[in-house]
């Protein structure tokens, strides 16, 4: 049967099967319906799982719906039943129920139930062979669970998620309470991952403890978080300083800490619980799993790197080396993972452990320095005053000039440069903003006074990963990699050129990076602008090579208009054709405020470009899609003031999030969890039922015009998930307070940006602009 009959037929089942539970002679307590497991071979999800108490990860049986290839339905079923502690699964094919054993990793049929003994396949018939099979299932609670001593790793492992994704709405409440994230700065859309890194620590903090028996069995659920921190005060060293609580972090809920209270019952049954080998099976398993939700990153490279090499791992999704020289900068869950595994490894510690970057003071020059920085968020004037006082201490002798639009990830690389040892490598995922926003300026203009970039490649959409070396040799060359094409530029070029060649060798093609070095297009500079060719110029920029050449090098900022076009093209580096090229645009009939004729620029531009190789134009592209800005790349600088004065004015109380903050007035109101991909449409209705799909083939089925309405606006916010109250006039009184609020937003910006512009089409596209930054739904979506 396909997916969606699947899932149809999976949840009928369980229907049933709690019908069946609520009779109370059966020791079934809850059954699942498609819940993930992982397992030896990834993550499965069997459409159904019994459970005797899912809290204490006691399952009683499975079932899978075999599609045509028996050999594949076992398999699933073996690593299935391994991950849940059982010694047997079912598959329920369309003729007949087979409870299959399993031994050894294989298996053999145990029973067999025909399918009904009704002869037809209605619902009495399924309620009936479901019946019979339920009697099979309590028989094998009994005697179908596989002997403690005999679990598999994977079981422990889901036995530690239970536990953790059981806890983590409880946390997320209590962070909404307390607005826990607005006090620690943090977007109220973080919540989920602040309540799972503080539901992980809560989780190794327990297996720490129970791994050494430091914790008594006698302890209370309300009364576990505090012996717990009390016991951490006994452990190793190492364990005590990667796992104590922090000073902003919040206790455990009651209702969290009875689920970890389980958990920590559960374990002291488990003899695995000190055998430190068969643990850390069990942790390598979990951090692999969980280490991109926690902060952590693969390394650019898996190089091997000497034990006496003082290495800084920044971000990193596990222990990368196992040296005596150490030193780790990552999310408290992460560093937790590495020390405990240290510990059960019997590695040596890492002498030096930090949260945060522009904090980290290491104690000896680090030699490497590798990891990844991305946090795109703009720090606050305070946060920014703050910072300038830590750069201080990696660059006593010097102050960085960095603009307000400087995103937090290059003040912390600035950090990290000041903090390498002489001759020390350097290798780092960063964003690739910097190679063309104004705050990149300071920081290349850093790299080419202490450092030489040995190589710099693209990584992803919007990404690179450079390599540094910190040394003085102007003889050195610089790698760009493009593709499977490999560019060697001298180092101490880029050093007295305009920071664009980096964006240019990273960029374009190979037949326009040779334009580039025979001089057929060729950067120009103040002294040698050619202000009598200024119509050409911006001709030129009009044209698709000068539009691509633009996106390559100025992001998402827009063409200069004619009026700014020197001190546009200057900024950002745009190069452009020689004279005798430019002269040949003279002859093109255009006057100012006329469209501009763009496919006779192409035409002449070509005739002149196909001399010098047998290539063509490049075809019109895309800007490449660059992360986020709140605050324009704009090719005016007062323009840009002006955006970010009335940004700041009129979302002074930030943007409202959907359905979040507007659920604050309502008691744990029953909740229906969407995902999806990309924006949502309405592709069918049929009595009131509305389906929607998105671009890449994901659908959603929801009932009413209201719910359907909030998730194509969630959808249009770049979020790629949200959860919407079951109650439809609950939405629909959401709806129409989270809309009323946009349209006073949207009142508020107009008024604004007319108040500075007189000219109705620009105050048109500045408010648009404005309004774009802020990841809210566009406003033909909004009026809809």
């Amino acid at each position: 049967m396909d997916s969606h009959t699947a899932r149809l037929f999976a949840e009928q089942l369980a229907r049933w099967t709690e019908s069946h539970i609520q009779l109370g002679r059966s020791p079934l307590k809850k059954v699942e319906v498609f819940s993930s497991l992982l397992t030896s071979v990834g993550e499965l999800s069997p459409p159904l799982i019994f459970w005797i108490n899912r809290d204490s990860y006691m399952a009683a049986g499975l079932v899978l719906f075999p599609s045509g290839h028996t050999h594949d339905a076992n398999d699933t079923g073996i690593h299935c039943a391994e991950a849940l502690g059982l010694r047997h699964f079912i598959s329920w094919a369309s003729k007949e129920v087979v409870i299959w054993e399993v031994q050894s990793g294989s298996c053999q049929k145990h029973k067999t139930l025909a399918l009904s003994s009704l002869g037809d396949e209605g619902e009495e018939a399924f309620r009936e062979t479901l019946s019979l099979l339920l009697e099979e299932v309590k028989m094998l609670s009994v005697t179908g669970a596989v002997a403690p001593t005999d679990l598999s790793p994977f079981y422990l492992v889901n036995l530690c998620l239970g536990a953790i994704t059981s806890a983590c709405p409880f946390i997320v409440e209590q962070y909404q309470i307390t607005r826990e994230a607005s006090r620690l700065g943090a977007d109220p859309t973080l919540l989920n991952a602040l309540a799972y890194r503080k539901a992980t620590l809560t989780l190794l903090r327990l297996l720490a403890l129970i791994s050494h028996d430091r914790l008594p069995p006698s302890v209370q659920p309300e009364g576990l978080e505090r012996a717990a921190n009390y016991a951490m005060d006994t452990l190793p060293e190492i364990l005590q300083q990667a796992m104590k609580p922090q000073q902003t972090e919040q206790p455990l809920p009651e209702e969290a800490a009875t689920r970890f209270h389980h958990f920590f019952r559960r374990m002291l049954q488990l003899p695995q619980r000190k055998n430190h080998e068969f643990l850390t099976n069990v942790l390598q398993s979990l951090l692999a799993k969980d280490a991109s939700q926690l902060g952590g990153y693969p390394l650019p490279t898996e190089e091997t790197l000497s034990r006496d090499t003082a290495c800084l791992f920044v971000h990193p999704d596990g222990i990368k080396n196992t040296g005596e020289k150490s030193m780790e900068i990552a999310s408290q869950p992460i560093l937790a993972y590495t020390a405990l595994l240290r510990d059960f490894l019997h590695i040596p510690p890492a002498i030096a452990q930090g949260t945060s970057v522009l904090r980290f003071v290491p104690p000896v020059a680090p030699h490497k320095l590798i990891g990844t920085l991305s946090d795109s968020r703009l720090p606050s004037m305070m946060e920014r005053q703050e910072f300038a006082t830590l750069l201080r201490g990696s660059w006593p002798n010097r102050r960085f000039p960095l603009p307000a639009g400087t995103p937090l990830w290059a003040w912390e690389f600035i950090h990290l440069l000041g903090l390498a040892g002489n001759g020390a490598d350097l290798e780092f995922h960063i964003p690739d903003t910097w190679i063309y926003q104004d705050f990149g300026s300071p920081l290349f203009e850093l790299i080419k006074e202490y450092f030489v970039l040995t190589g710099i490649r693209p990584e992803g959409d919007n990404g690179l990963t450079v390599s540094l070396e910190k040394t003085v040799d102007e003889g050195a060359q610089t790698t760009l990699k493009l593709g499977g094409e490999t560019r060697s530029v001298s180092w101490s070029l880029l050093c007295s050129g305009h920071r664009s060649l980096l964006a240019l060798g990273l960029r374009l093609p190979a037949y326009l990076f040779k334009w580039l070095e025979t001089g057929t297009l060729k950067l120009v500079k103040s002294n040698n602008w050619p202000a009598e060719k200024e119509r050409e110029i911006y001709l030129f920029t009009q044209s698709t090579l000068g539009q691509f050449l633009w996106s390559v090098i100025a992001g998402q900022a827009k063409l200069p208009s004619k009026k700014d076009l020197r001190q546009s093209i200057l900024h950002h580096g745009l190069p452009l054709p020689g004279a005798e090229i430019l002269q040949s645009l003279a002859l093109i009939p255009w006057e100012e405020g006329e469209r501009v004729p763009r496919a006779i620029i192409d035409s002449e531009l070509s005739l002149w470009m196909d001399n010098e190789s047998d290539q063509k134009l490049p075809k019109p592209l895309k800007r490449p899609v660059r992360a986020k800005k709140s605050r324009r790349d704009g090719t005016r600088p007062p323009l840009a003031d002006l955006v970010t004065s009335i940004g700041d004015l009129v979302f002074q109380d930030g943007v409202p999030l959907f359905p979040e903050q507007y659920l604050y007035d309502y008691y744990k109101p029953q909740l229906t969890l969407y995902r999806w991909r990309t924006h949502l449409h309405i592709s069918e209705v049929f009595f009131g039922q509305y389906t929607l799909r998105d671009d890449l083939g994901t659908t959603l089925e929801v009932e009413g015009l209201e719910a359907a309405r909030a998730l194509i606006l969630v959808s249009h916010t770049k979020r790629t998930e949200t959860e919407l109250p079951k109650e439809l006039q609950l939405t629909a009184t959401l709806l129409e307070r989270y809309i009323k609020d946009l349209r006073t937003l949207k009142d508020s910006l107009y008024k604004q940006v007319n108040r500075h512009l007189s000219n109705q089409q620009e105050a048109e596209a500045l408010a648009r602009e404005i309004w774009s930054a802020q990841g809210l739904p566009p406003w033909e979506i909004l009026d809809e």
